[in-house]
């Protein structure tokens, strides 16, 4: 495996492209100055930073790819409702959406956690010939699914029972809290199956 630093790096630098930048950016500029111009400010931090990446020649990460058309999604609704409501409450919908498309994932047996894996951290080949670790990802999907779901659903309760600044500030705490609380789960778990496959995980330099 690669060093735990450089995993560390490539996790961290997908989520702030993709998560914290936006939504510290639509914040800022709704604060300062219009909703429509926070709208504008998200969707185009998210363009300038895949036009860098192909400026470049360097791969679009497809959860950067999935971020952006989201934001676009959520955008060109929340310009034609003029609603800062209906922009907040298209994650929720969102995190259920994708909640359902891992589900779906595991009806041809192609489980999308293991597809996303090597976004955050290239996984060796020679790892998917291991049955353990083809059931440690199916699985695992159905983790992501509940753990989407169970973000959405807050997400959307605390839009609707709370002011827009407690909900920015809430949301967060729930939504980072339950990634930890997966991305540690999944780590243990993926762990213990290589040792039930007799494998040793080992992180490089």
């Amino acid at each position: 495996m690669p060093s735990i630093g450089r995993c560390a790096r490539t996790a961290g630098s997908h989520l702030i492209e993709g998560v914290v930048i936006p939504g510290v950016t639509f914040y800022a500029v709704l604060q300062t100055v219009s909703l429509r111009w926070a709208l504008i400010a998200s969707l185009l931090w998210a363009y300038l930073v895949i036009g860098i990446r192909l400026a470049r020649r360097e791969r679009v990460p497809g959860v950067l790819l999935l971020s952006a058309g989201l934001i676009t999604a959520r955008t060109g609704l929340a310009l034609w409702a003029n609603s800062t409501f209906v922009y907040f409450v298209q994650p929720s919908l969102a995190n259920i959406c994708v909640a359902l498309l891992l589900l779906a994932s595991l009806v041809p047996g192609k489980p999308l956690t293991r597809r996303l894996a090597d976004d955050f951290c290239s996984l060796p080949a020679s790892l998917d010939a291991h049955p353990r670790v083809g059931r440690f990802f199916m699985r695992l999907t159905v983790l992501w699914a509940f753990v989407c779901a169970v973000n959405g659903g807050a997400s959307l309760l605390l839009l609707l029972h709370e002011s827009l600044g407690s909900f920015l500030a809430l949301r967060a705490v729930v939504s980072y809290g339950l990634l930890a609380v997966g991305i540690a789960v999944s780590t243990l778990w993926f762990r213990a199956t290589l040792r039930g496959e007799g494998l040793q995980l080992v992180f490089g330099h």
